[in-house]
């Protein structure tokens, strides 16, 4: 069987459904991402959120250690876009150095930040 584009092109990250909540894991390091691959990403994310109604959408960033402006721009986008569709966009798992470099861009003050996935369900059930 041949490959597909798709099936080639190997994602940036995986989607998972927990209850009412979307999850999006990255599948690499997010300090390795290049700027080249912004479009290709976002369109990946962005696609992904487009196919549910005011969706609940949680970046699980657990193990990441570290992510930079590329990422930061990801989520921008992807938070502009669920927003106007009427959804909510938060983060869990953030370590330290990433939950810095969201202070000082006053980003943590445009999203939800959970300790963990499981919180994160448990305080979007209850909104």
């Amino acid at each position: 069987m041949a490959d597909t584009p798709e099936s080639s092109t190997p994602k940036q990250f995986h989607v998972e459904r927990e209850g009412d909540v979307w999850f999006v894991k990255p599948a690499a390091d997010l300090a390795s991402m290049k700027w080249s691959e912004l479009p290709a990403t976002a369109a990946e994310m962005l696609g992904a959120a487009a196919e549910v109604p005011a969706p609940a959408v949680v970046f699980d960033l657990s193990d990441q250690g570290y992510f930079g402006s590329y990422f930061l721009g990801i989520l921008v986008r992807c938070w502009k876009h669920i927003s106007r569709c009427g959804g909510t966009l938060g983060l869990c798992g953030v370590s330290p150095v990433g939950r810095e470099v969201l202070e000082v861009t006053s980003l943590d003050t445009l999203w939800d930040i959970y300790p963990s996935r499981a919180e994160a369900v448990e305080a979007i059930a209850h909104r």
